[in-house]
C-alpha cells in the first residue's frame, strides 16, 4: 500500500469513496471551499494503483481559535477491517 498526496487525477476515485461514506456532493463542496487544504489531502493506493482510501483536512475555527478539521476518512469496503 502506498500513501501519497491527492492529485487532480484522483478526483473520480476519491469522489466514489466519498459517496460510500458521506456523499459525492460533499467531495465537490469541500474541494471548492477556500478552507480546503489540498496539501493535507492524502490517498491510499493498492499495488495496482487503485485508490482505496482518502483522508484530508480543512481549516476550521473553534470560537476565535483557528483549527484543523479532519475530513471523515473514506475507505473502500473491501479494505476495511
Amino acid at each position: 500500500m502506498i500513501v501519497r498526496r491527492e492529485l487532480a487525477g484522483d478526483a473520480e476515485p476519491v469522489r466514489a469513496l466519498f459517496s460510500i461514506v458521506t456523499s459525492d456532493v460533499f467531495f465537490d463542496k469541500l474541494h471548492a471551499d477556500q478552507a480546503w487544504l489540498p496539501e493535507l489531502s492524502f490517498v491510499a493506493l493498492q499495488d495496482d494503483g487503485n485508490v482505496v482510501g482518502h483522508v484530508g483536512a480543512t481549516r476550521g475555527e473553534v470560537e476565535a481559535t483557528p483549527t484543523l478539521a479532519l475530513v471523515p476518512p473514506s475507505v473502500d469496503p473491501s479494505q476495511r477491517g
